[in-house]
């Protein structure tokens, strides 16, 4: 058998790979489209941000309800709510209106967190006059059929459980009521869920009356991206929303009252038999995410736990291996946001990294704050990362929807290098000290509490009780 013919060339090369991976030296600007306003007849803001790359609009409603709305009603009712508008209109039932999208080639999505609930378009242009009508009616007029409500209710009590039964997604679930107590509209679970017994009790009424009190005109905020014009989107915005009257109740208002850090670090267990793995979370409240120095806590996170080669993953990975990582979090939020500490390690290890844990949080405190090689490193992660961000229209229209939230500039993406590149050592080692408190943690470990219950206690950190899976104190 004759060898096949070789029909290539090859050429030298220009690379010189000795020298190990080329250095960058160029880095691209963030560009953001320049924001215009414009109001509909009954005051509805529009934003739009224009791009004209390609034939698609993308549009959002966004309004002031998220899961804290759900505070003085029952836990779970804004899930209901926006996981069902979606799924059929007073006309059209779950399958028709999925036809009617895909026949447009729209799509149509809800997405809530905290503070807030987005209805979502993405739509082509061509099809875009028909694709707000659907829109408007899923938000306007939305079914809610018992029949719906029954189907969401049975794969939420299967998600509840699922939460009461993950080690981490059930420390996620009862930390918050510890940071800022039960009687606080931020004290649920993160994910909106409550527990069976109230997500069991909401009623087509209770949903029916969330909708009308959050879903209206003098709530709502409209954002679009796209190859449009402020004139020409605002008039077909107009014909589907502009006669949108808000109902005769009181617009509701979330009272975020401001929570005091605890005087003591305060310890809580809860036990998993059997888990050959420990979740260790330890939490603070922090000042709202509107606040000024964000900017600087965001580096000095980033410095204490964020990123890879963050402090406490280099010590509890890196170096320890005791577990797959170790970071932290800032959520945002427009009252107080919480920092999270978070990871899960071997049983026998528990205790030994709650000490290493606790002594970065008061080292970085002092005696040794973020270095200005620490913090260079942060900032040029961030401010390189950002030209790739927002290159999607998707993620320029959420800066547009997080930017009303928390009451920012349109010009803070386009702003956001020279924020960055500002910050000097000084204002990150000032945001760390107010960001961290080895004093006022609240920890809770999820774990087999035969295995690690002494050896925490041991620790003396600060009083220690047992709670069960729904948070209740059992000793």
């Amino acid at each position: 058998m004759r060898p096949p013919t070789k029909a290539y060339t090859t050429v030298p090369s220009q690379v010189g790979r000795s020298k190990g991976v080329p250095e960058v030296t160029i880095f691209p600007d963030v560009i953001f489209p320049a924001v215009e306003r414009a109001r509909l007849a009954n005051g509805i803001e529009v934003a739009l941000a224009r791009r004209a790359d390609v034939p698609l609009t993308s549009i959002s409603v966004q309004f002031d309800a998220g899961s804290a709305a759900d505070h003085g009603r029952k836990l779970g009712t804004e899930m209901f709510v926006s996981h069902l508008l979606d799924e059929g209109t007073e006309e059209l039932d779950s399958i028709e209106l999925a036809n009617a999208e895909q026949r447009l080639g729209a799509e149509i999505g809800v997405r809530s967190n905290l503070d807030s609930t987005v209805i979502w378009l993405r739509a082509m242009n061509a099809q875009l006059v028909p694709s707000i009508a659907l829109f408007a009616d899923i938000l306007r007029k939305p079914a809610f059929r018992e029949e719906a409500i029954e189907r969401l209710r049975q794969s939420g009590f299967a998600q509840i459980s699922y939460e009461r039964t993950a080690p981490a997604l059930l420390a996620e679930r009862i930390l918050p009521t510890l940071l800022y107590g039960p009687g606080h509209p931020y004290g649920i679970p993160p994910s909106g869920m409550g527990t069976a017994e109230s997500f069991g009790s909401i009623t087509r009424a209770d949903i029916l009356a969330f909708h009308r009190d959050h879903y209206r005109p003098d709530s709502a905020t409209i954002f679009v991206v796209g190859d449009t014009t402020l004139p020409a989107i605002t008039a077909l915005l107009e014909q589907a929303f502009g006669d949108w009257a808000p109902p005769q109740s009181p617009l509701p208002r979330k009272n975020l009252a401001p929570v005091a850090r605890p005087d003591v670090p305060r310890v809580f267990l809860i036990d998993r038999p059997g888990a050959e793995q420990s979740t260790i979370n330890g939490g603070l409240l922090n000042t709202p995410t509107s606040a000024p120095g964000y900017i600087a806590m965001l580096l000095a996170n980033d410095v204490f736990g964020s990123g890879f080669t963050s402090r406490i993953n280099m010590n509890l990975r890196e170096d320890k291996h005791w577990t797959y990582g170790a970071y932290s979090s800032l959520r945002d939020a427009v009252g107080q946001r919480a920092l999270i500490v978070s990871a899960a390690v071997q049983s026998d290890k528990t205790a030994e990294a709650m000490r290493e844990i606790l002594k970065e949080v008061s080292a970085i405190v002092s005696p040794t704050p973020p270095t200005d090689a620490e913090i260079d490193i942060a900032r040029k992660s961030r401010v390189r990362s950002l030209p790739g961000i927002y290159e999607q229209s998707d993620a320029v229209l959420r800066a547009l929807e997080t930017n009303h939230t928390y009451g920012r500039p349109d010009a803070y993406v386009a702003n956001q290098k020279q924020a960055l590149e500002s910050q000097t050592e000084a204002d990150v080692v000032a945001a760390a000290k107010r960001m961290l408190s080895p004093d006022a943690l609240t920890w809770l470990v999820v774990g087999d509490l035969s295995k690690i219950e002494d050896s925490i206690r041991a620790l003396n950190i600060g009083p220690v009780t047992v709670l069960d899976a729904d948070g209740k104190v059992i000793r």
